[in-house]
């Protein structure tokens, strides 16, 4: 039972810890005293480059933290429990690919805070679903609509001062992530842990099918 639960210990712990550290540095933020749009990503300038790697661990408030914080918690623990194997993958170049866009095509204004890796891990967990054929990645996606399917909204320009820019390329991010991975993790084919024992052996026929077969060979049918 202990080793069954163990994915689950492990994917909750990983969660807890990037959103604790987006806590520990929220409070630097503040001890500095550093103005938040200087860490951020500012398309098209130099200066703005850095922020592809600094702009998800900065926000502008509280309110702006927590809002991100208890989605990530869910999206990581789900993403590191049915994808282990490409959800390293995934928020690596969720982060990248995010940041880069939003550096190279979004307003000149400084971009900060951890939505677009929200919005890009939770789209791959979303179109997973559509792109892998096993029953499991469509529960997950049935549960990411449910649970975050008013997100969509976030990819237009709804409200002054939110960045739909972060969200609509970390939305496409994850799009095309679900695509790239889509054969990493799979549950086609799946073999149980039992049957891969190194003692396993399918059940033996019985003593009653073994007589019938010795005794009552079978014969040839003519079509009548």
């Amino acid at each position: 039972m202990q080793s069954e639960f163990h994915p689950i210990f492990v994917a909750i712990r990983n969660a807890a810890f990037f959103v604790a550290f987006l806590w520990l540095a929220f409070f630097l933020q503040i001890i500095s005293g550093i103005e938040p749009g200087f860490f951020g990503i500012i398309p098209r300038t130099l200066l703005g480059l850095t922020g592809i790697i600094t702009a998800p661990f900065v926000h502008g408030d509280i309110i702006h933290l927590v809002s991100n914080s208890a989605p990530l918690f869910v999206v990581l623990s789900v993403l590191a429990l049915f994808y282990p194997k490409s959800s390293f993958s995934v928020i690596v170049l969720t982060f990248f690919l995010t940041g880069f866009w939003v550096w190279a095509a979004a307003r000149e204004s400084s971009h900060i805070g951890a939505s677009g890796v929200l919005y890009g891990i939770t789209s791959f967990l979303v179109f997973s679903g559509f792109f892998r054929n096993d029953l499991r990645s469509r529960l997950v996606t049935l549960g990411m609509l449910f649970l975050y399917g008013g997100m969509i909204w976030g990819i237009f320009p709804n409200e002054a001062g939110i960045s739909f820019e972060s969200h609509l390329f970390g939305a496409v991010a994850g799009l095309l992530l679900a695509y790239r991975f889509r054969k990493t993790d799979s549950q086609e084919n799946r073999k149980y842990d039992w049957e891969n024992a190194p003692d396993y052996q399918p059940e033996d026929e019985t003593a009653e099918w073994n007589y019938f077969k010795e005794n009552f060979p079978p014969r040839d049918i003519e079509d009548q």
